[in-house]
């Protein structure tokens, strides 16, 4: 497979990525703060990075490899820590956060789009 299956991070989580060779395209999807869909999208090559908005989901596509690609994720201090097999509820995984903070802005050099609810 040439690309990671995706998932949400929790209100709680942010995850940073940085593509240590190769090149990825990462898609990055949240709610605004006015609670917008919101969707960006980021060629990465060598050495660039990524910031996961605390919240959104993501998934990421090898464009041209082999590619590696290096991430690293924390919560919020005081915040239960959720990694995949945890207590968190699979289904939870793979749907939107409908409570929690809004996510944070993006990070600069992505692409942005707004679209709409039946997208």
């Amino acid at each position: 497979m040439n690309r990671s299956i995706g998932h949400w991070n929790t209100s709680a989580q942010l995850e940073v990525f940085e593509v240590l060779s190769g090149r990825a395209l990462m898609i990055i999807a949240w709610h605004s703060a006015s609670g917008a869909p919101m969707l960006n999208w980021q060629v990465c090559g060598h050495g660039d990075l990524v910031a996961v908005p605390f919240g959104a989901w993501h998934q990421t596509s090898v464009l041209d490899g082999p590619a590696c690609v290096f991430s690293i994720y924390t919560d919020l201090p005081g915040t239960p820590h959720s990694t995949p097999g945890s207590s968190t509820s699979p289904a939870r995984r793979w749907r939107s956060p409908r409570s929690g903070p809004k996510p944070a802005s993006p990070s600069p050099g992505l692409g942005a789009a707004e679209v709409s609810e039946g997208a």
